[in-house]
């Protein structure tokens, strides 16, 4: 979790820093009209429109319009909109990696409750055994026979 924090710390404030840098380089670069592709120069067009009624010129229009091809501003968009599926690939691949370590780490929880529980059952199961079936007397009973044949063959 700390890493995935540093990582969204440095992203920010990597963006903050760029865009600052370039608010202040706006700010500072009065004429820019020496770059039309950023988009802030002039996007003008001028237009002629003449009408002629009995061969004489009646109606004269100027328009003035003009759209100027891709700018800064464009380019900028077009990466945005490309850099969203990114950002969020990677982000679903992180959840899924962060999903499947914590599925594996129940998984192990569970194997080792599991020989836990069996360990005590066998534990419960013995001492059932020794106490409640008087099993200890016989034991006892075993061993004293089969060391009185070792001394009988010895």
């Amino acid at each position: 979790m700390n890493r995935l924090k540093d990582h969204w710390t440095w992203l920010l404030s990597g963006s903050v820093t760029l865009f600052l840098a370039f608010a202040i380089f706006l700010y500072l670069s009065p004429n820019w009209y020496w770059a039309d592709w950023t988009g802030f120069g002039e996007d003008t067009s001028k237009t002629v429109e003449e009408t002629l009624q009995n061969g004489k010129l009646t109606v004269t229009k100027r328009i003035t319009h003009f759209q100027s091809g891709k700018t800064l501003w464009d380019w900028l968009g077009l990466a945005g909109v490309i850099a969203i599926p990114v950002v969020l690939f990677q982000f679903q691949q992180q959840q899924q990696k962060k999903t499947e370590e914590q599925a594996e780490v129940e998984k192990e929880i569970a194997a080792t409750n599991l020989r836990e529980e069996a360990l005590r059952d066998y534990i419960d199961k013995i001492a059932e055994l020794l106490i409640d079936k008087n099993l200890k007397v016989l034991l006892k009973k075993i061993i004293r026979r089969n060391h009185h044949k070792r001394q009988s063959k010895a």
